[in-house]
């Protein structure tokens, strides 16, 4: 038997780690890679998500805004319109011109109002686990809409015996002409005017929740993408609810809607009011809510 070399053998040992070693480095360089291109995939999905909710979103509220100012307008239009023609009517040798209004058509703005306003929750539900945080603005919309549903019926209620209404089409053919059921005067005007500012007001503040969603929709989605933040609306007047997403703000909200009696106690979901840190992700989406 010839004698072993261990210095052959040390070297080859130490050749063999070196390879061994290498591998390893690359099978885990590989799968670091391959981890990271997962990662970047899957936020690049969540993005492409966000953005798709954004462009849901954005659609919805401007055609829901529309639709509050519009009915909102009545508040203001229709007793202007009835004293004008008050006014007119008693104008001697004077035809006055007829009321151009219809209740028919203030009924078709309130359905305006509700299909645009379930767009908006729609959404909002549909695509809440992109953010669950979005879910406060269903609770104000529909806290809000209550309160407008009230506003309404109470105008409708007044605006019924003073505005005419077009007979059928086969009475219309023989020469009748729109009538109400009875003439207005100063007096309705006056006590209609209060129900019109009611009216107004109502429906422009649940445009200000729509319009905070705008803004919370903006700084939660796309905001990291421009690296800006939008501050919360600031109303003219005292006295009307701010919603927005920080911790902070969801619990004011919650308390008001709940004086209110639009919504139960601790309705609001915990994940939304404390929402769970338990991932690098959620970590960097917390970084994007306000202070």
């Amino acid at each position: 038997m010839g004698t072993m070399d261990w210095g052959s053998i040390g070297e080859f040992l130490l050749q063999l780690t070196a390879i061994v070693v290498s591998v390893l480095i690359v099978v885990y360089q590989v799968g670091r890679q391959h981890r990271s291109s997962l990662e970047l995939q899957r936020e690049n999905l969540k993005d492409e998500q966000r953005l798709k909710l954004f462009d849901e979103l954005s659609e919805k509220v401007v055609a829901a805004e529309k639709a509050l100012v519009d009915l909102s307008l009545w508040g203001f239009f229709v007793p202007s319109e009835l004293r004008n023609f008050i006014h007119q009517s008693r104008i001697p040798g004077f035809t006055p011109v007829p009321v151009g209004s219809r209740s028919t058509q203030f009924l078709e703005k309130q359905r305006e109002v509700d299909k645009a306003l379930n767009a908006v929750i729609r959404t909002i539900e549909y695509r809440e686990v992109i953010d669950p945080a979005f879910v406060i603005f269903r609770y104000a919309i529909t806290s809000g809409s209550e309160k407008c549903r009230e506003a309404f019926n109470a105008f409708n209620q007044a605006i019924l015996p003073l505005l005419p209404v077009d007979p059928p089409p086969n009475l219309a053919a023989k020469g009748i002409t729109p009538r109400s059921l009875k003439a207005p005067t100063e007096e309705d005007v006056a006590a209609l005017e209060p129900l019109g500012r009611s009216l107004h007001s109502e429906y422009l503040e649940l445009g200000g929740y729509l319009s905070d969603l705008s803004r919370e929709a903006q700084n939660r989605l796309i905001g990291r993408l421009f690296d800006q933040q939008l501050q919360p609306r600031r109303p003219l007047e005292e006295g009307h609810l701010v919603i927005g997403t920080s911790k902070e703000s969801l619990l004011h909200a919650e308390k008001q809607l709940e004086l209110a009696k639009h919504i139960h106690p601790g309705s609001l979901p915990s994940h939304v009011l404390y929402p769970p840190e338990t991932s690098s992700l959620r970590r960097r989406l917390l970084k994007w809510r306000r202070p």
